[in-house]
């Protein structure tokens, strides 16, 4: 289940966004603020998140390993993610599987801050999924 799943906005844990959404993100102090046209980092730490092994009639199944990979789907509604998906292979054996991408932030036209919000799906080969919401709010 990803709402285990550890997630940095740069050196800082991001949690959930509050609901409602505020009218004004700027003004927001629950958000997380980046500045306008600024990249920052996202990590996941997984290490939470059970990665079946694959039984004897299953193994193989990935090709390369004995655990089920694990992907990750990025999405944003503004901005750039540096890349759409993430994966933990099935060869990857470690305790602690992390995974990152770069969020580049849209350029503002005017001067009061403007909500992102981001989706993250995670998927097995078994057609499991599950999904977080995130949100940001970029300022001038």
């Amino acid at each position: 289940a990803l709402s285990s799943v550890g997630v940095s906005l740069g050196e800082q844990s991001w949690s959930e966004p509050p609901t409602p959404e505020p009218s004004d993100c700027a003004t927001d102090q629950a958000l997380p603020h980046v500045q306008a046209g600024s990249k920052t980092k996202i990590r996941f730490d997984l290490s939470s998140v059970p990665r079946d092994e694959l039984g004897e009639e299953r193994a193989g199944f990935d090709q390369i390993g004995d655990r089920e990979t694990l992907e990750l789907d990025y999405y944003s509604d503004a901005g750039k993610l540096s890349i759409p998906a993430g994966f933990v292979e099935a060869d990857d054996v470690s305790t602690t599987p992390s995974l990152e991408v770069t969020f580049e932030a849209p350029k503002l036209d005017d001067q009061s801050g403007r909500w992102v919000r981001f989706y993250f799906v995670s998927r097995d080969r078994r057609g499991g999924n599950d999904w977080l919401r995130r949100a940001l709010c970029v300022v001038p």
